[in-house]
């Protein structure tokens, strides 16, 4: 699944390839970071036009990720 996420000051927006949105409190060092995303393969930090690829940041979205498919199938 594909998934667009914007950071914005403490709160992180998903819209998932389904349409829903979901929002998130979480703490970013970035105000303006955005992330697209296919968990079958690799996760890609995109912040002034350059990728990053940052193992922390990799690991703490896969756990918010995981707490989103949590959410949206109950």
């Amino acid at each position: 699944m594909k998934s667009k996420f914007h950071f914005k000051k403490n709160k992180i927006w998903a819209q998932l390839t389904d349409g829903s949105i979901v929002n998130l409190n979480v703490f970013s060092k970035s105000t303006k970071l955005k992330l697209n995303v296919d968990i079958k393969s690799h996760c890609l930090w995109k912040e002034n036009n350059t990728f990053i690829v940052n193992k922390d940041y990799k690991e703490i979205f896969l756990k918010k990720f995981n707490f989103f498919k949590k959410v949206i199938s109950q």
